[in-house]
């Protein structure tokens, strides 16, 4: 009876061993969060982030500046409190969270809280109870309003039509570029490009000379003098565009394996790359980004993910609101099957039995060590897995950083 639970428990252990390793020590995520696409026509590609299962994301904003210092308490799921507006913070549901803004910055005056674009709070100091995802903004005021220059461009043509929403002081609106527009301070801004001027497709839009959206109709904020353009690009025969975008956030960085024709790779959400037709370029999506994890990517608004022995995100099993990989129940069927193979075809040998049946035997002639001596070696063995296990990360951290390097050149 010993013989034979002594078995079936190693032969468990056995299977466990191999499917746990399996499951975690082969980079599922790498996989999940790098795709491949052929560059055979137009692609639209999203990176999509989603706060992890029972907790909710907090977004700190700040009006009409952004780079506020705002003081957060409690930490959150990712240990991170304070920060400077904008960003987010992940919570458990339930958590109660404070929130403090300073009375003034860049020379305006605190005016108001809004909690998802309405208003919260006067005061600078307040408090919120995580059970759903909010949005606090801290909004600012000038107490003299000023003036700012709206520089309007286009590259590399000019006299392209914008449509302004918003007259100036000059109750001046749409022009063809170039053209300045002056603004009150805090005056939000709107401008719409056409998608094809002189032969050209429009490509992004860059603010004061870095990129800066990449849809047709923007809109900025004029608390300090700007210089927006648009660039368009002629059309190049055989070669296609790649949009790469992220939700909810803007802003994540994508590694981008192969330069397009321009010599540009990788980026921050939201660019363009043009590539040659037929092209194969490869996409990393950073694992956590803003407090929220790599959930899937959208390619051309449909779900899109790399089909591997794993599934994807895409695949998932959802039982009572818990998400269940298709990997890990492949891991479990691989347990149970190793477990009924490894006694039906091994441990119930004659050969197998006999050999446990001698080794049983044996192991009663055995003299086994006293309580000192198994204090002393269990000592030795716990330093030794601790300098080994020390030495492993120390060598896993360095590797790690090398292979970042690589990748981000």
């Amino acid at each position: 009876m010993i013989t034979r639970f002594v078995a079936w428990g190693l032969s468990s252990l056995l299977a466990l061993f191999g499917c746990i390793s399996l499951y975690y020590f082969i980079p599922i995520e790498d996989y999940l969060r790098t795709i491949p696409v052929t560059m055979n026509t137009n692609y639209e590609l999203k990176a999509e982030y989603e706060p992890s299962p029972g907790k909710n994301v907090l977004a700190v904003e700040s009006s009409p500046d952004t780079g506020i210092a705002i003081t957060v308490s409690p930490n959150d799921e990712n240990k991170q409190g304070n920060g400077t507006a904008n960003f987010t913070r992940e919570y458990k549901s339930g958590t109660k969270v404070s929130l403090t803004a300073p009375a003034t910055n860049n020379g305006k005056n605190f005016y108001t809280w809004t909690k998802d674009g309405n208003d919260y709070d006067i005061n600078k100091s307040i408090s919120v109870t995580m059970n759903a995802n909010y949005t606090l903004a801290a909004v600012y005021v000038a107490p003299t309003p000023g003036t700012n220059i709206l520089t309007v461009q286009s590259s590399p043509d000019t006299n392209v039509s914008i449509t302004v929403i918003s007259n100036d002081n000059n109750t001046q609106s749409n022009e063809t570029t170039n053209f300045t527009r002056t603004y009150k301070s805090g005056t939000k801004v709107s401008l719409t490009v056409p998608e094809i001027n002189n032969g050209k497709n429009f490509y992004t839009w860059t603010k004061d000379g870095r990129e800066y959206d990449i849809n047709k109709s923007i809109s900025v904020t004029m608390n300090a003098n700007y210089t927006l353009a648009a660039v368009y690009v002629t059309p190049i025969p055989g070669a296609n565009i790649l949009t790469v975008q992220s939700s909810p956030d803007t802003g994540a960085s994508i590694i981008v394996s192969n330069n397009d024709k321009y010599g540009q790779s990788n980026g921050t959400t939201n660019f363009n790359r043009i590539c040659i037709s037929g092209t194969n370029v490869s996409l990393i999506a950073p694992y956590t980004y803003n407090g929220k994890h790599f959930s899937k990517w959208v390619k051309n608004g449909s779900d899109y993910a790399v089909p591997t022995f794993w599934g994807t995100s895409k695949f998932d099993l959802t039982f009572f609101d818990v998400k269940i990989r298709v990997g890990l129940i492949i891991c479990i069927a691989i347990f149970v099957t190793a477990v009924y193979l490894l006694n039906r075809f091994l441990i119930n040998r004659a050969v197998t039995a006999d050999f446990l049946v001698e080794t049983e035997y044996e192991a009663k002639k055995v003299s086994w060590p006293s309580k000192n001596e198994y204090w002393g070696a269990s000592v030795a063995v716990i330093i030794s897995v601790v300098i080994i296990g020390v030495f492993i990360f120390v060598v896993d951290m360095l590797l790690a950083q090398i292979r970042q390097f690589i990748y981000l050149r």
